[in-house]
């Protein structure tokens, strides 16, 4: 067999390059499509997901409601319900924008023993004070080791948000323990369960809560 003229090979060449070419664009077309066909439904999945996690949490919103209001309707709390901005619920954030006195804003904190793990409890003191996690709380859940709630912990044990966690309608049999300080003021602000409202009670009504003891020395000065 003779080679083949110069002109004809060169022209084979470039048609295997091009037919090569074109090849490789249909495949990088469809890779694309299926690319995009992929992220559109990683898209889709993301924003259903998304969608079914706020219904989940605005459901699970108002359950806790509907448990705290239950409870302070059942126990005959006299109350205020002060209407918040979210942004505002935490203690020192929601004195200083709605003028409340820091002292008369009480903190309900969730405490969890680590040595044993499983045990927990609830304490109430004013914010200005501290709570005295290594002596009195110890000794009253009688654990070796504890600290404070993570904001996790806090929300599967109550069903609410740190700045919003109230001592109605937390789970049966949990301890609740308040500071004795805190009778001597004539108002506490507390959570209501929501970050959205605070209930102003005289702090004598959560004699009403079962399962609370006032405790001498739960917290210190801060």
């Amino acid at each position: 067999m003779f080679p083949r003229p110069l002109a004809e090979a060169k022209n084979t060449v470039e048609h295997n390059i091009a037919a090569q070419e074109r090849a490789h664009s249909v495949h990088t077309k469809s890779a694309l499509f299926v690319s995009a066909q992929w992220g559109r439904h990683i898209v889709t999945h993301h924003i259903k997901s998304s969608i079914e996690l706020e219904v989940s949490i605005m459901k699970s919103r108002d359950d806790i409601g509907a448990k705290v209001d239950s409870s302070v309707n059942e126990l005959k709390i006299i109350h205020d319900l002060i209407e918040i901005n979210a942004d505002f619920a935490d203690t020192a954030a929601f004195c200083e924008q709605y003028n409340f006195p820091l002292g008369h804003c009480g903190n309900t904190i969730i405490v969890a023993a680590k040595k044993p793990p499983g045990k927990y409890c609830a304490c109430i003191v004013g914010g200005s004070e501290r709570l005295d996690v290594n002596q009195t709380v110890k000794r009253l859940m009688g654990v070796s080791r504890l600290s404070f709630a993570s904001a996790e912990e806090t929300q599967n044990l109550t069903g609410m948000m740190i700045g919003g966690v109230t001592p109605f309608g937390l789970p049966a049999g949990l301890s609740i323990y308040a500071d004795e300080k805190l009778l001597a003021l004539d108002y506490v602000i507390l959570g209501s369960g929501s970050r959205s409202s605070k209930f102003k009670i005289n702090p004598a009504e959560l004699h009403k809560v079962p399962g609370l003891n006032f405790v001498v020395g739960l917290s210190k000065d801060g």
